[in-house]
C-alpha cells in the first residue's frame, strides 16, 4: 500500500517536472490540471470503479501529463511513460506496478478508444477507462465556458481565420458555441458515474448558453424618452 509520504513525493515530482512548462494559453496549468484529474479519477472510482486498482489509477492520474515537459508536449504520453518508469523504479516501486502505471500514461490520450470500446477491449482496461474519463471531465462544463471567454480575449490564441480577434461578448459566445457546446453532443463514457457527471455538465452548459444568448440577442429596442431635461428608460 502506498503511504501518504509516497503520494506527497509523487505529487512533488510531478510539480518539479512540469514547473515552468508554458502551453498555448497562459491561464492553464498542467500541474493543477493533473491534480484535478486525480480528484476526478478518485470520484469516479469511489462511485463506479471498485474493480479497478486505485493505486495504479491514482498514480497514473498524478503523472499522466509529465511528458509535456519534453519537446513542448510532442507525444507526451510516450515521454511521460518514460519519465514515470524512471521515477517509479528509482523510488523502489514493484515492476508490475510500474508497468501498469506507465501503460495508462502511454495510452491515456487515445480517446478514440472510448468511441469503439468493443474494438479496443484488449487495450481499454477499467483503469484506463476511468483515467480517460477523468482527463476528459477536467476543464469541461463551467471551466470550458470560462476557457472560451478568456481565450477569446487573447490576441495570441490560435483561432482559425473565421474567428476575428475582437473583445466582446458576441465573440465569446461564438467561441463557446463552436467549442464547449460541441463537446456535449455525444457521451462516450461507459462508467455510470462518468455518464452522470458528464450529463450534469452538459445541462449546465446548455442552460448557460441559452441564457447568454437570450441576454445578448433577445431584447427589444428601448426608446429613450426625454422628460424634464433628463433621460428616462
Amino acid at each position: 500500500m502506498i503511504s501518504r509520504p509516497q503520494w506527497d513525493a509523487m505529487i512533488l515530482y510531478m510539480r518539479m517536472v512540469l514547473d515552468g512548462y508554458k502551453g498555448r494559453y497562459m491561464f492553464r496549468s498542467r500541474i493543477t490540471h493533473s491534480l484535478r484529474v486525480t480528484q476526478w479519477a478518485q470520484r469516479i472510482w469511489n462511485e463506479d470503479g471498485q474493480a479497478a486498482d486505485p493505486e495504479v489509477l491514482l498514480a497514473a492520474a498524478i503523472l499522466h501529463d509529465i511528458g509535456y515537459s519534453a519537446r513542448d508536449g510532442e507525444d507526451h504520453g510516450e515521454w511521460g511513460a518514460g519519465f514515470a518508469e524512471q521515477y517509479l523504479r528509482n523510488e523502489g516501486y514493484e515492476e508490475s506496478f510500474t508497468q501498469k502505471v506507465c501503460y495508462l500514461i502511454r495510452l491515456h490520450s487515445h480517446k478514440e478508444y472510448l468511441k469503439m470500446p468493443e474494438k479496443a477491449a484488449s487495450q481499454l482496461t477499467q483503469e484506463l477507462q476511468i483515467l480517460m474519463e477523468a482527463d476528459h471531465q477536467d476543464e469541461s462544463g463551467a471551466m470550458s465556458l470560462a476557457w472560451d471567454a478568456m481565450a477569446s480575449a487573447m490576441p495570441e490564441a490560435e483561432m482559425d481565420s473565421a474567428f476575428e480577434r475582437q473583445l466582446d461578448y458576441d465573440k465569446a459566445l461564438e467561441r463557446m458555441q463552436r467549442f464547449t457546446a460541441k463537446m456535449f453532443r455525444n457521451c462516450e463514457y461507459r462508467t455510470a458515474a462518468g455518464k452522470e457527471l458528464w450529463q450534469q455538465k452538459g445541462r449546465l452548459v446548455d442552460r448557460f448558453l441559452r441564457m447568454f444568448q437570450y441576454d445578448l440577442k433577445e431584447w427589444e429596442p428601448i426608446e429613450l424618452l426625454e422628460s424634464e431635461g433628463r433621460w428616462d428608460l
